[in-house]
């Protein structure tokens, strides 16, 4: 009998943000999300800060919004799989590193 192994591939992830409203806690706020899809992305927001939000943008659509409103970063969130989404308050992200 042949035995089948599994043979994991890796999505490519991308960077997407998503800002907060004037009504929120983080207010003129973005968080950068690492996503394999803007699905994901979103996601990833329900997750970590459920219905607490405004909007969600691809990297280009992002681009100048931060200069634009005077947006800060608050930080990134990532998929660690055993342990789902994940929010580092720490992390800056690479907005406007590319």
């Amino acid at each position: 009998m042949e035995q089948m192994t599994a043979q994991i591939i890796p999505f490519k992830q991308q960077r997407f943000y998503a800002t907060f409203g004037q009504g929120h806690e983080h207010k003129n706020c973005y968080v950068e999300i690492e996503a394999a899809t803007a699905d994901d992305a979103r996601q990833a927001m329900f997750a970590i800060f459920e219905a607490k939000w405004a909007f969600s943008y691809s990297y280009d659509k992002f681009k100048g919004q931060p200069e634009r409103w005077g947006y800060r970063p608050i930080g990134v969130i990532y998929f660690t799989g055993d342990c789902g989404w994940q929010w580092d308050s720490a992390k800056k992200g690479e907005y406007g590193a590319r």
